[in-house]
């Protein structure tokens, strides 16, 4: 087991002893300190990790080393003492892997964003294997209950995975790109998310309330992961089964590209007209239990519907940013 150094030692003792926080990185390879009771934002140092990509997201282990994923495909291991990193792996090249969690018998869990494959690396042994299914995500993994929990890729549907199946147990106000638990026992436990607004939002996955505490932009610019360095313990706990629910979409949602989709109903053949297109964009379709059934490049052509079952679906469009800007319930008639 790799060694703490007795920077991190200090900075681990202040954060267990005196204050809730949560670790995140920024666009700029910035990591910082979020106070989680006063929401005051800390500067640690940058990474220079510009070689490997951008950090997508950061990650603790049990030993406390911080491990992070990046835009080119690599884990690394960020040195705290030499503000450094080390290249540990690399990741079968595809679409970006966005979230980075591990747990307690030392296993690093990350996805890619769309392709819905779930990658491990086991930290000990340097091996990895792969788990294929609904497992794309906007963001963050963390641990609850004994279930693996994470975003879906737009955001709305908050999923879990207990070793079998994958199933809805929430819903997020907005795109989500971190998540993460503050482990307190395997009874509770905050789970705690940042909107792509950078967004401070609690999430009680029990009552399927969420309240949004502030914004940390000013102080933290966007966010793209987080981590907090108990929250590990959490995948020890006995797996519970959450649950199930739906998700429904606001009606007031900001449109500022001008989308619109139609007809709605639709039978087989739906379009998206975009006014102003000033950007790329990409489709999703989901069902209400949050399963993906349809994506791709948002064009001229229709989407062909004939091969969904009539029912009611969830339509998101993101911009080349990964960003939702519209979303729209759609009724397959």
């Amino acid at each position: 087991m790799k060694t703490r150094s007795s920077t991190f030692i200090g900075l681990l003792f202040f954060t267990f002893s005196f204050a809730q926080q949560m670790y995140v990185v920024n666009g700029g390879n910035g990591l910082k300190i979020v106070d989680l009771t006063t929401y005051e934002v800390t500067d640690l140092f940058s990474v220079s990790v510009s070689t490997v990509g951008l950090l997508t997201d950061i990650a603790f282990s049990p030993d406390g080393t911080l491990y992070g994923v990046t835009t080119q495909k690599k884990i690394v291991e960020v040195d705290f003492d030499t503000e450094s990193f080390n290249v540990i792996a690399d990741l079968p090249l595809d679409d970006i892997y966005t979230g980075l969690v591990c747990s307690a018998d030392n296993i690093l869990y990350t996805s890619k964003s769309l392709s819905g494959t779930l990658y491990l690396y086991d930290l000990d042994t340097g091996t990895a294997t792969t788990t294929e299914g609904n497992f794309s995500s906007a963001g963050d993994f963390t641990f609850y209950k004994g279930n693996l929990v994470f975003p879906g890729p737009d955001g709305l549907f908050i999923h879990s995975y207990d070793g079998a199946q994958i199933q809805t147990v929430g819903c997020s106000p907005n795109l989500t790109w971190t998540f993460v638990n503050d482990f307190t026992n395997c009874d509770t436990g905050i789970i705690y998310g940042i909107d792509q607004l950078s967004n401070l939002i609690r999430f009680d996955l029990e009552t399927e309330d969420s309240e949004t505490l502030a914004n940390l932009f000013l102080g933290a610019g966007q966010v793209y992961g987080g981590a907090i360095p108990n929250e590990y313990m959490a995948s020890q706990c006995p797996t519970e089964t959450l649950n199930s629910v739906s998700c429904s979409l606001s009606t007031n949602d900001p449109n500022p590209y001008g989308i619109s989709a139609g007809p709605n109903p639709a039978k087989d053949q739906l379009y998206i007209t975009v006014q102003k297109p000033y950007d790329t964009f990409s489709h999703a379709i989901y069902t209400n239990q949050g399963q993906l059934v349809r994506e791709g490049a948002v064009s001229s052509e229709f989407i062909d519907l004939s091969q969904l079952s009539q029912g009611l679906y969830f339509l998101t469009v993101r911009n080349s940013q990964g960003s939702s800007v519209f979303q729209q319930k759609i009724i397959r008639q």
